[in-house]
C-alpha cells in the first residue's frame, strides 16, 4: 500500500505542474503611442504589433537593458509610450508603461519603465526597437 501511495505523490508532482499555465508561452501584443505635438502635445495611438517575433524582439531588448532604480526628470515628453499585453483576455496582468526618449540623431534611446527604472540603450537596440515601433 505505501508502494501505490508513493507511486501516486510521484506521478501527481510531475503531472500538475505540466498541466498549469505558462503565461510567458502566452502570445502578447504591444500597444504604443506616439508624441504628437501638433495635436496639442497628446498620445496618439498607433497600430499594434501582433507579430510574435517582432514582439519577443522588443521583450528582448528591454529584458536585457541595463536598467538602474532612480527618478529622472527628462527635459521633454517621451517619444514613443509601449506596453505589453496579453492576446488572451483571461490572463490579467497589470501593464507596466515603457516610455522611449530618441536623441536628435536617432543614434541613442532612453527608457524609463514604470516609475522608478531607467536606462539608456546601446546603438544596436535603438535601431532594433525604432524599427519595430515606427515600422521604418
Amino acid at each position: 500500500m505505501n508502494k501505490v501511495f508513493f507511486f501516486l505523490i510521484v506521478s501527481l508532482a510531475f503531472l500538475v505542474p505540466g498541466c498549469s499555465s505558462d503565461e510567458s508561452n502566452e502570445k502578447q501584443v504591444i500597444e504604443i503611442q506616439k508624441y504628437a505635438d501638433l495635436d496639442g502635445g497628446e498620445y496618439r495611438e498607433l497600430e499594434n504589433i501582433t507579430e510574435t517575433d517582432q514582439v519577443q524582439q522588443v521583450i528582448k531588448i528591454v529584458r536585457d537593458a541595463k536598467w538602474e532604480e532612480t527618478l529622472v526628470n527628462m527635459g521633454r515628453p517621451a517619444d514613443y509610450r509601449f506596453t505589453f499585453q496579453f492576446e488572451n483576455a483571461d490572463i490579467e496582468a497589470k501593464p507596466v508603461l515603457h516610455e522611449l526618449w530618441i536623441s536628435a540623431s536617432s543614434e541613442k534611446a532612453e527608457m524609463i519603465r514604470g516609475d522608478i527604472e531607467y536606462s539608456r540603450l546601446n546603438e544596436k537596440d535603438t535601431a532594433a526597437l525604432i524599427e519595430v515601433l515606427t515600422g521604418n
